[in-house]
């Protein structure tokens, strides 16, 4: 990979500019700086909790100060950073969630933007599935028609672009039959996560010059 960067550097006719997914214990200082010189302007890290037993419970193989430091590197070069999260997690509990929400808090000034949704989802094929369908009663949902109904979107469009950001319908499909403590930390994570991507795209609401803002609904268990 560094050879290859290392020729996109030296091609002066190169007129690419690119982003990157990786994991935070695979990029370096060297690496993140020959990325940058190679047209790279986005690093995205998929960091997926902030508590490191729920890292670990997933396999993920990652800690959190791993993910800080990354994102500490990646600024110093001047990249844009991304962090994907995932809430809910059959292994997650209440102070995992809470652990994560401060972790994003944590990390927040040093992120461009987070990613939307997030509310984990037990794809077939995988060890998410194929560890919990039975047990949680979910077997085969793909073919089931209440896992195909969503809510309607607001109808306010200013409205529907705060929710956007906000909300995740997943959550409302209850895989793992959620407490109503559960529910309700998802929701404050989906919505620090949300308000923290508004902010910096100029969006989020202001009760007092967008009087419409006043009337959002609140992200509730």
């Amino acid at each position: 990979m560094r050879e290859l960067f290392r020729s996109f550097i030296e091609d002066v006719e190169f007129p690419l500019k690119w982003s990157a997914i990786t994991r935070a214990n695979m990029v370096t200082p060297e690496l993140l700086s020959l990325m940058r010189q190679a047209g790279c302007v986005s690093a995205n890290f998929g960091v997926e909790s902030g508590d490191d037993e729920v890292l670990r419970a997933i396999k993920k193989g990652v800690k959190t100060d791993h993910v800080v430091r990354a994102i500490e590197w990646a600024r110093n070069e001047g990249l844009m950073v991304v962090c994907n999260f995932m809430l809910g997690f059959p292994e997650e509990s209440p102070a995992a969630l809470e652990n994560t929400l401060r972790f994003m808090q944590r990390i927040a000034p040093m992120v461009d933007f987070f990613s939307t949704l997030g509310v984990v989802v037990p794809f077939p094929g995988t060890p998410l599935y194929d560890d919990n369908h039975r047990r949680y009663g979910f077997s085969e949902w793909w073919l089931k028609p209440e896992y195909s109904a969503f809510p309607a979107p607001p109808r306010n469009e200013l409205d529907r672009t705060y929710r956007r950001y906000i909300d995740d319908a997943n959550l409302e499909l209850d895989f793992f039959r959620y407490s109503e403590e559960m529910k309700h930390l998802i929701g404050e994570c989906l919505r620090f996560k949300g308000e923290h991507n508004l902010r910096k795209m100029g969006l989020l609401p202001d009760p007092v010059h967008q009087p419409w803002a006043a009337a959002t609904p609140e992200v509730t268990a």
